[in-house]
């Protein structure tokens, strides 16, 4: 009577272990998917960061070969400018002296000191502006590096981020599970318990049934079995009257038999 009860009980078990790996098996799955996923989604941004990288690079070096090219243009332009400059000064001056004399040439010195003050301030203005635009070309360097370390920084915590959540993630599902199998097996426990508790009240009440039914029936076979000797006793008491009526019968018989011979 057990052997029907547990097999029922034990193929539900197996269905539920196999039904178990199967799970173990899909959130393994699940889990290399994801993290493919995000090693992916990584790479990507690793190749966008890059590309951009040469990207700006390349823009970089086509506004660094532009801007060269514009100061040579302009380098040139004011040589010209300053060359022309040079040779109406001393065509004018040539000039003047020939017309004018002394007079003339004093103003001329002026206006000679006056250009080569332009010139200075002239110089002075290119000058700072050169390192003007030097000093703006080395804090645009500078900013883009700290803007790509910064981006570099800030990718290596989001990425420390994201693991530490993975990490805390199997921590909380491993706990979850443990919990789960640990109240699956009080669970299952207090099944088998309640089951043979049912088993065994059913095997001794039937037990008790039994027992009840054979005392009845040993009762009626002893009550039978006594009926049945009373009776054979009884029919033994008359068999045993009718042979003693008989033996009786049998002296009288005898004696009245005995006297005839005596005489």
């Amino acid at each position: 009577m057990t052997k029907p009860v547990l097999l029922p009980m034990e193929e539900r078990a197996k269905q539920r272990a196999e039904k178990k790996v199967l799970l173990e098996e899909k959130r393994k799955r699940d889990e290399e998917y994801k993290l493919e996923q995000l090693k992916l989604e990584q790479e990507k941004l690793i190749l966008a960061e890059m590309q951009m990288k040469k990207d700006r690079l390349r823009k970089k070096r086509e506004e660094e070969r532009l801007r060269k090219e514009a100061e040579i243009e302009k380098r040139r332009r004011q040589e010209e400018f300053q060359s022309l400059c040079i040779k109406a000064d001393e065509h004018y001056h040539l000039k003047l002296t020939r017309k004018y004399g002394i007079q003339p040439w004093k103003r001329l010195i002026e206006i000679v000191k006056i250009n080569d003050q332009i010139a200075f301030t002239y110089y002075s203005r290119t000058l700072f502006s050169k390192v003007l635009a030097e000093w703006q070309e080395f804090t645009d360097q500078s900013k883009s590096v700290k803007i790509n370390r910064a981006n570099e920084c800030y990718r290596m915590i989001l990425l420390k981020r994201c693991l530490n959540a993975w990490k805390k993630f199997g921590k909380h599902y491993d706990i979850l599970e443990d919990k789960a199998r640990k109240h699956f097996s009080a669970v299952l426990m207090k099944k088998y318990f309640q089951y043979w508790q049912y088993f065994v009240t059913n095997e001794r009440l039937a037990f008790w049934e039994n027992e009840e039914k054979a005392e009845d029936h040993d009762d009626r076979r002893i009550l039978r079995s006594s009926f049945s000797q009373w009776t054979a006793f009884i029919c033994s008491l008359k068999e045993e009257r009718i042979r003693d009526k008989r033996k009786e019968e049998l002296r009288k018989r005898v004696k009245e038999w005995l006297p005839d011979f005596l005489s």
